[in-house]
């Protein structure tokens, strides 16, 4: 199972009323908070690239899929694609 990202276990701290100080671990915790978005924008960022590798690899009679280490392009609608 995947972790959740810091900042939905922030809000479910807040909306669950369990932080006493919630400032306080705001400011002890926004650098994490700000990982988690700058490494969601790099992924919606990545997308496209991954699909142009996609589509250049079948080309060659390959995918992406043949290298399980590879995150696979999750959009496949290309006028999606460059709305990210």
């Amino acid at each position: 199972m995947e972790k959740p990202p810091e900042s939905t276990v922030f809000v479910m701290l807040l909306t669950e009323n369990t932080l006493s100080k919630p400032r306080h671990v705001w400011e002890q915790t926004c650098d994490q908070l700000s990982d988690d978005i700058q490494t969601l924008r790099r992924q919606q960022l990545n997308m496209p690239t991954l699909e142009k590798i996609e589509e250049e690899l079948q080309r060659r009679g390959s995918t992406l899929k043949n290298y399980p280490e590879m995150p696979f392009p999750e959009l496949t609608n290309k006028e999606d694609a460059g709305n990210v």
